[in-house]
């Protein structure tokens, strides 16, 4: 069993949010330029155009123009730009 499907199984049993047991990622966005994500692993690929982003059992993966990586702290990542387009790969 894995590790998602068992914070899955405790979050239901206890009617817990499974924010709590952590390792739950977020991404919030914010009109077409900006995105936040919380509990982000590493940077996967920074370049112009694109910023692939590792969650837990994913990469997101961020196109557009002038993407920065306005806050990079901890497991919280905060990205500004046009952004044409997001999509997840598992």
């Amino acid at each position: 069993m894995n590790k998602l499907r068992i914070k899955n199984l405790l979050s239901n049993t206890l009617d817990l949010p499974q924010e709590a047991f952590g390792g739950v990622y977020s991404v919030t966005i914010t009109g077409n330029n900006e995105i936040q994500i919380n509990e982000c692993g590493n940077i996967v690929k920074y370049e112009d155009g694109e910023l692939f982003l590792q969650l837990n059992d994913r990469i997101l993966k961020v196109y557009g123009d002038n993407l920065t990586l306005k806050t990079y702290f901890g497991n919280s990542v905060m990205i500004n730009g046009k952004i044409s387009k997001i999509e997840f790969e598992d």
